[in-house]
């Protein structure tokens, strides 16, 4: 809830999805959500070698990025996405949700209640 919300309020920045999940799936269960014009790029499981907590996935992102790392704000629902956003030098921001209410999120620089709360602490950063 509010994901389309926070995205809208984002738009103007790069948005890039990193995730474990294979192109073909991730392209199938994302063209339903109609959320994938908000975000100039997506990294998938076969673009990088070792999963989360493993730092991988974001160093690809930060390959592929005119960024600095202290210009990166990773958003994770999971304490092995923030372990692994964290080892590759990036704030990280943990929204956990479901399933992972409840998690050790203590890796975290921020940890929300609500995706809702993300451009506030965005713009803030």
């Amino acid at each position: 809830d509010g994901v389309a919300d926070a995205l809208e309020s984002l738009s103007g920045r790069e948005l890039v999805i990193t995730t474990s999940a294979a192109a073909e799936p991730f392209q199938r269960s994302h063209l339903k959500t109609g959320l994938l014009p908000h975000f100039s790029s997506w990294i998938t499981r076969e673009q990088y070698p070792r999963e989360k907590p493993h730092p991988d996935v974001y160093l690809a992102a930060l390959e592929r990025s005119s960024f600095l790392p202290e210009e990166i704000v990773v958003v994770e629902d999971t304490p092995r996405g923030i372990q692994a956003a964290r080892a590759a030098g990036l704030t990280a921001v943990a929204i956990p949700h479901g399933l992972t209410d409840g998690l050790d999120f203590a890796g975290a620089d921020y940890v929300l209640g609500s995706i809702r709360e993300l451009p506030e602490l965005v713009s803030r950063l």
